[in-house]
């Protein structure tokens, strides 16, 4: 039976989308954080993890990035996910009368309209999950509320007093990392992290080798690194190569970066509702 590690506790997306993309008969193992994900598949202590990339209305996820740039794991596989957020109440009682809201970053971010309109006066305060907040309103006191999915709803009994109050389409990109590359013939997406010397003209001469080597970029992403002077670049390009076409494109770019790594070559799929998928393990 296949084990993935999964950001927790019980009832987070990740464990919903994770069901999705590998099927109800897999053993999922919860964890505190993100970069606790890694650290078990580094250690091999589990074989595959299942963590969240990216947010169409929040952008990436920085532990995500931060976590593929400092350890070993590649990308194996990648699924976008249509998330629905709900706000979940221990009471019964309308969103306006809420006192608390504890919610993840990304989930405030991507329902930033709906907590301007309806939850004007109330206290936010942070969690590493949305299952975590979930968690933490079940023993609040206060009206309190957090943002998730019905599945943390119904786990940890707590009220649906809202739907949908997502900003928009709201999708989040998963990625499956593990020690190896993909073992899927059909791929068609690599990924790259690199960091580039701080030089007028670094990016254009960097892009220009993606050119010639007929590599379509897909995306460009940027975030600081370890230095003030130093930023990390993630980039994706289409029509995924195979490993040792791709080791031998970062020796060519390598004359551009400080260093480069390549995260592998791998499919991605995309879920159009949830609700098409296989049904969620309780």
């Amino acid at each position: 039976m296949m084990a993935y590690a999964v950001l927790g506790p019980s009832g987070t997306f990740s464990e919903e989308a994770v069901r999705l993309y590998a099927g109800c008969n897999i053993e999922v193992r919860v964890t505190e954080n993100i970069a606790e994900v890694f650290a078990l598949v580094e250690r091999e202590e589990i074989s595959d993890g299942f963590v969240p990339l990216e947010n169409s209305s929040a952008g990436m996820i920085s532990t995500t990035m931060e976590c593929l740039s400092a350890t070993s794991l590649k990308i194996k596989g990648a699924l976008e996910v249509p998330v629905k957020q709900c706000l979940l109440a221990n009471g019964d009682f309308t969103p306006d009368q809420a006192e608390l809201l504890i919610s993840q970053p990304a989930a405030l971010e991507q329902c930033r309209q709906y907590i301007k309109s309806n939850l004007k006066r109330v206290r936010i305060e942070i969690a590493d999950s949305t299952a975590r907040a979930a968690q933490l309103v079940q023993g609040e006191k206060r009206r309190a509320a957090a943002i998730g999915g019905r599945q943390a709803g119904r786990i940890y009994g707590l009220n649906i007093i809202a739907t949908d109050i997502q900003d928009g389409l709201n999708y989040t990109r998963f990625v499956h990392v593990g020690k190896n590359g993909s073992t899927e013939v059909d791929r068609h997406k690599s990924s790259l992290l690199l960091s580039l010397p701080d030089k007028v003209g670094a990016l254009y001469e960097l892009l220009g080798v993606f050119a010639r080597s007929n590599l379509n970029l897909k995306q460009i992403d940027s975030r600081p690194g370890g230095s003030q002077q130093e930023y990390i670049f993630y980039i994706e390009v289409e029509q995924g190569k195979n490993d040792i076409i791709m080791e031998l494109f970062l020796e060519e770019i390598a004359p551009y970066c400080n260093w480069s790594k390549y995260l592998g070559s791998y499919t991605q799929r995309r879920i159009i509702d949830v609700d098409c998928g296989p049904p969620y393990a309780s």
